[in-house]
């Protein structure tokens, strides 16, 4: 090769390795910003409630919006503490909680916990649940991790038969009007003149849930707890109760990708595909 055709190869050599790194750099940048606004969120508390105050939520995470917990219609009967309500005591750790009775404490004595030893179905019927709401901020989606709550029952006196209560969750992701019980506490004893507890706790990544999508959420989603009680064998009584407390919904809030963002993927892919295709005809050439 002359001298000329040699100055004339560096000088091109020169050129392309110098378009090709700021190429490269551009591409970098690019892919740097588009993974940042991306970035996977930490999983954390979305909400919890401990009733200590109140039936409004304790803490809510950045990003999303909930409401209180609310009570079921329990067959028309009213709320009051004759019947279910906040307790100021004997929920975890002795705390404030929600309390239901099994009977109401007035002249009807009407029965306000349910069980079916089969199936929860009549628990479903008389409505005795409580429930709260979470919406997600605009351009904001809820992947769900886990949900948990404390759930005991007490039986108030030495004169007062023991029971079992049970408590159940369903939620409106199901998509059939809370037909499906996703979690429950199972079958929790309580024995004469005492308060004793178990825990609600449900993985959504749990593969008996699979037929359901947890992750994503860009709409409200509500979740249902139903409240059930067993007296078979025993006299049911006003002085037999369930409680809830410390209810807990984990997940991440996480950003929608807007169209700019994905755009700003493809736009790197084809620049990085156009590099390699200009190095390779270079290659080629030389």
């Amino acid at each position: 090769m002359s001298e000329s055709g040699r100055n004339h190869h560096n000088t091109s050599s020169h050129i392309m390795n110098t378009c090709t790194s700021r190429s490269l750099a551009l591409v970098a940048t690019l892919l740097a910003s588009a993974s940042l606004a991306a970035a996977p969120a930490t999983t954390a508390t979305l909400v919890d409630y401990n009733f200590n105050a109140d039936q409004a939520p304790s803490n809510i995470l950045s990003g999303l919006t909930a409401g209180d917990v609310t009570w079921g219609p329990f067959d028309g009967v009213a709320q009051s503490n004759n019947t279910y309500w906040r307790s100021t005591g004997q929920g975890a750790g002795n705390s404030a909680n929600l309390a239901v009775r099994v009977l109401s404490n007035d002249t009807a004595a009407k029965r306000l916990l349910w069980t079916d030893t089969s199936s929860p179905a009549n628990v479903f019927n008389f409505g005795s649940y409580v429930e709260f709401t979470v919406t997600p901020d605009a351009a904001q989606s809820i992947n769900l991790e886990s949900f948990s709550a404390w759930v005991g029952g007490t039986s108030g006196g030495s004169t007062v038969d023991g029971f079992s209560v049970n408590a159940f969750l369903t939620t409106s992701l199901t998509g059939d009007n809370y037909a499906t019980v996703i979690g429950q506490s199972g079958w929790i004893s309580v024995d004469k003149n005492t308060t004793n507890s178990g825990q609600l706790s449900v993985s959504f990544s749990d593969a008996s849930l699979s037929a359901w999508n947890f992750t994503g959420i860009e709409n409200s989603v509500t979740f249902r707890i139903y409240l059930a009680a067993s007296t078979a064998g025993v006299t049911a009584s006003k002085f037999q109760y369930a409680r809830l407390d410390d209810i807990v919904l984990t997940g991440t809030v996480s950003a929608i990708p807007e169209p700019a963002t994905t755009a700003v993927f493809g736009a790197s892919l084809l620049l990085l595909g156009t590099v390699a295709l200009r190095i390779h005809q270079h290659r080629s050439r030389n």
